[in-house]
């Protein structure tokens, strides 16, 4: 489904204080939205795994690539309680994002040549990657020369305020968890059933 209705254009228009975090508000409008930067986005995304294991779904465009289905929300997810072996205490459910943010009702494109989720993102990148080393090439973006392209399932987690971003667990609890945190232990706490019985550092 294309244009405005796409979004439920009354509803998709309510900026929300709770999707918002303070500490940002650099990209406040959706710029791919249609009509254009009329829709307020949203600081958080669901955490939909590292994809490990060939734990991916979708067809792997050079713009969005495939997505991961090893963590707990992703497109046609039916994840139960019961599902999350690791613990639901060290299970990523939802995390702060600043890049590339997208209308807060627009949930996924998928057909197939492309799979493209906008409120759900992969666990590949550590935090607050430097956008201009990591650069997805989209239409409204002009990337630097010697940049790694971003996929946009891909887009990183992390916030504008300093030492690390928010995260919501598959138990209900909000943890602070540090930017400086490893890349393999995030990737552990993204995965619902990978046994790695990873703990929040």
């Amino acid at each position: 489904m294309q244009g405005r209705d796409a979004y439920l254009p009354a509803v998709a228009a309510r900026s929300l204080s709770a999707l918002i975090c303070p500490s940002d508000g650099q990209q406040p409008l959706d710029p791919y939205s249609l009509p254009a930067n009329e829709f307020p986005t949203s600081n958080y995304s669901s955490v939909m795994g590292p994809g490990r294991d060939g734990q991916v779904a979708g067809a792997d465009s050079e713009q969005c690539g495939r997505y991961a289905t090893d963590g707990v929300i992703y497109p046609k997810s039916k994840t139960q309680i019961a599902h999350i072996r690791d613990g639901t205490t060290n299970t990523l459910l939802v995390g702060e994002r600043i890049n590339e943010l997208r209308v807060w009702t627009k949930g996924a494109a998928i057909d197939s040549s492309k799979a493209c989720v906008y409120q759900s993102k992969n666990v590949r990148w550590s935090m607050n990657q430097d956008i201009n080393d990591l650069c997805y090439r989209g239409t409204y973006r002009t990337c630097p020369s010697g940049s790694t392209s971003l996929k946009f399932n891909d887009a990183e987690f992390g916030s504008r305020h300093p030492g690390g971003a928010h995260f919501a667990l598959a138990d209900g609890s909000v943890q602070f968890v540090s930017g400086s945190i490893e890349l393999t232990i995030l990737q552990n706490l993204a995965t619902r059933a990978g046994g790695e019985l990873a703990t929040l550092p």
